[in-house]
């Protein structure tokens, strides 16, 4: 029995040496999630409870029942059908106005009272007609996710052209978020795949990202295939 175990384990060795940095990095994501969970999937908090996600699936991949998955759902308590919650969101691109921006509202000030630089913004103050002009200028690109119809998120992105380089259209996103009750699963995921989608179906060229260092997502994003590229610094001077 110890020389089967011997060899087991020198097999287990090859087989490491042989595979792929990918291959390295997926193997050693399963080892850490047989650990404790910490960072929501979507704004980057500690949490223990709602809020953490598995590894993400690959563009076209069908998320599996693995042994991380499963980890995961008793780590968070997130079985969708013993707590009756089985998730109904639907995404969709839609026109801000005239009645989709007073439908949102009050995730805007949920999302400004739980990201916002308070000391550095102060209190929010949306330029309505700045946005009208972007949408009728074809600039705005903005995906919702609703449940039963309800709002329960949303991701908008500015679309147009690099000044540096005039044929490059770029989709720089403008806001995302994702209301903390439905911060489960896959769903903040969901959302920013179906504003990539539509961002493509523009005619975005690049997509932009950012993301607050107090709230980072940014791992979500680099397994959507995206590259950490600038640090943003902001200073209030007036």
């Amino acid at each position: 029995m110890e020389r089967g175990r011997g060899a087991f384990r020198a097999k287990r060795r090859r087989e490491r040496v042989s595979a792929t940095p990918i291959e390295r990095h997926e193997e050693a994501a399963e080892e850490r999630l047989r650990g404790a969970f910490g960072r929501c999937s979507f704004t980057g908090r500690r949490r223990s409870g709602r809020g953490c996600m598995p590894p993400v699936p690959e563009q076209n991949e069908t998320p599996r029942a693995t042994l991380s998955t499963r980890l995961h759902d008793r780590a968070i308590g997130n079985d969708c059908q013993e707590e009756g919650m089985e998730m109904t969101l639907e995404f969709r691109r839609e026109r801000l106005f005239p009645d989709t921006f007073g439908e949102m509202r009050e995730l805007l000030e949920r999302h400004w009272d739980e990201v916002a630089l308070k000391d550095v913004s102060g209190p929010l103050d949306i330029d309505e007609n700045m946005y009208r002009l972007l949408e009728a200028n074809g600039n705005l690109v903005l995906v919702t996710a609703r449940e039963d119809g309800v709002p329960a998120g949303y991701a908008a992105y500015l679309l147009g052209p690099n000044p540096h380089y005039r044929s490059l259209a770029v989709a720089e996103a403008d806001v995302f978020y994702l209301a903390p009750e439905y911060r489960r699963g896959l769903a903040g995921l969901r959302l920013l795949r179906a504003a990539e989608r539509e961002c493509v179906r523009a005619g975005a060229r690049i997509i932009q990202n950012k993301v607050k260092l107090a709230h980072d997502c940014g791992r979500l994003f680099e397994r959507m295939g995206y590259t950490a590229a600038e640090k943003l610094y902001v200073k209030a001077v007036g």
